[in-house]
């Protein structure tokens, strides 16, 4: 799937500099649990079944205006 260039307009991904212009495979959510702290999932259905196939979480913080991963 290709998402429009707006799709990556969201303040969470404007601030961690993140967008995608070719076709991705999986399907990004940014969990926002108090305004500095925020969890990234990625999950993606390889054979379109329905089911997840692959899934990923990382854990952010948001200082000075950029995202840290991992702390």
């Amino acid at each position: 799937m290709l998402s429009p260039s707006t799709e990556w307009k969201g303040q969470a991904f404007v601030c961690a500099g993140f967008s995608l212009e070719s076709p991705q495979y999986f399907l990004y959510r940014w969990q926002r649990s108090v305004p500095q702290h925020v969890l990234i999932t990625a999950t993606a259905d390889l054979d379109g079944d329905g089911a997840v196939d692959l899934a990923f979480e990382q854990a952010v913080d948001c200082r000075a205006g950029a995202y840290v991963a991992g702390e």
